[in-house]
């Protein structure tokens, strides 16, 4: 099977037209975090993709870093399959696992 890289484009617009999906588990995190969904929203439309998960099953997914209102990194794990976004987690990214960026990993397997 062929890998497909997820288009930030792609994604902004979507979320422009707020075709995003929320499960229960990204809505539980995000309260645990204190995240808005408004945070999520703002950190897509000025975030990039720092990892792409291309073979992800059933659809690519990728992580994108990108601010909050209030200036704070934000990592944003999702998918898509260019009608709709599927979130799937986010998190305050932790300088012990990123580099001072946080757009790229110190060890394998940090958030």
């Amino acid at each position: 099977m062929e890998s497909k890289n997820i288009n930030l484009k792609k994604i902004q617009e979507l979320c422009k037209e707020h075709k995003i999906r929320w499960t229960r588990h990204i809505l539980t995190r995000l309260i645990q975090r204190g995240i808005s969904q408004t945070d999520i929203e703002n950190a897509i439309m000025n975030g990039r993709i720092i990892e792409q998960y291309a073979d992800d099953y059933p659809v690519p997914s990728c992580l994108i870093l990108g601010k909050t209102e209030a200036n704070r990194s934000l990592h944003i794990c999702c998918s898509s399959n260019e009608e709709y976004i599927w979130m799937i987690t986010a998190y305050y990214p932790s300088s012990e696992n990123w580099n001072e960026n946080f757009d790229t990993r110190k060890k394998k397997g940090g958030l």
